[in-house]
């Protein structure tokens, strides 16, 4: 039998083969032009860390101070837990100049109503002593307060200044509790709540002393719950959403106060809610108090 092939056949099929080769090329050099990207995008990327590198080196040269370290203890003066601070600066140009001082002072804690007493009173100042390229300083500071601290010097007759971190005292004793007020409303006439404790270890062996829970209307308190001594009873029901404790202490109560009866209201629906808040005031062993406040509604 004879196969005759038609012509358009055979034009279609060498088309089809030149599409199918044509895109193979592509895909190869579309390949290509990938693995030319990505050792572009590494060597950038090379090129970007020696700069870094280099960038921190040359700031460290050419910085008065290239590290400053506090190292801090626990001391009793007067009956009082106070933080003894050793100041270590690190530099190798301080020699070249005289007069040196640290400087420091409470800051500003925008969760406080106003600065500290002394905040106005300009900065305390201590001494420093050298050791080769080390200067250290020793202050005694409050663990109630965070500090600024700066470095002071003389060049030439003109005072200089180097700003040096923060030292978080206050902030960081307070990182080591969690705390979480749930108010979770009034339910014929019962205002229903619970308030959580967490606290973790910390390097200073912080102590929760005193955890009390204060209930207001307005400026009247209705009632004061002794959180540590609720909790030395047994057989209570626990919160429905418990606060992380994994590795901490933790404490609790779950409370329903009787409004009409606290407030002597004999229209319950006549209470403006807005002013009914629960108070958490906290005591640690450094002699801090922490005060969080939720209010109905919040």
């Amino acid at each position: 039998m004879e196969v005759v092939v038609n012509r358009n056949t055979i034009i279609t099929l060498i088309v089809g083969i030149f599409v199918v080769v044509m895109i193979l090329v592509s895909n190869i050099s579309l390949r290509s032009e990938i693995d030319e990207v990505k050792i572009e995008m590494r060597e950038m990327q090379n090129d970007f860390y020696r700069v870094s590198a280099q960038l921190e080196k040359l700031i460290s040269l050419n910085s008065i101070v290239s590290d400053t370290e506090y190292h801090v203890d626990q001391v009793i003066s007067e009956g009082q837990k106070y933080a003894n601070v050793d100041v270590r600066i690190t530099s190798s140009k301080l020699g070249n100049y005289s007069k040196l001082k640290v400087l420091y002072r409470p800051s500003v804690d925008i969760r406080k109503e106003q600065a500290p007493d002394n905040f106005n009173d300009g900065w305390e100042f201590a001494n420093v002593e050298r050791d080769h390229n080390v200067y250290m300083s020793k202050v005694l500071l409050s663990f109630a307060e965070d500090y600024e601290f700066k470095l002071c010097y003389f060049d030439d007759g003109e005072i200089e200044y180097v700003e040096l971190p923060s030292l978080e005292l206050y902030s960081k004793a307070e990182s080591t509790i969690k705390k979480d007020i749930n108010i979770y409303g009034i339910k014929k006439g019962q205002l229903n709540f619970d308030v959580q404790i967490a606290q973790f270890k910390s390097e200073h062996n912080i102590e929760l002393l005193s955890a009390m829970c204060n209930v207001y209307y307005d400026n009247q308190k209705l009632k004061a719950i002794d959180i540590l001594e609720e909790n030395k009873k047994s057989g209570r029901k626990t919160p429905k959403a418990q606060l992380e404790s994994a590795g901490g202490d933790y404490w609790f109560v779950i409370e329903s106060i009787d409004l009409g009866e606290a407030l002597d209201f004999e229209d319950i629906n006549k209470l403006d809610t807005s002013n009914i808040s629960i108070e958490l005031v906290l005591e640690d062993s450094l002699g801090n108090t922490y005060v969080s406040t939720d209010y109905l509604g919040d």
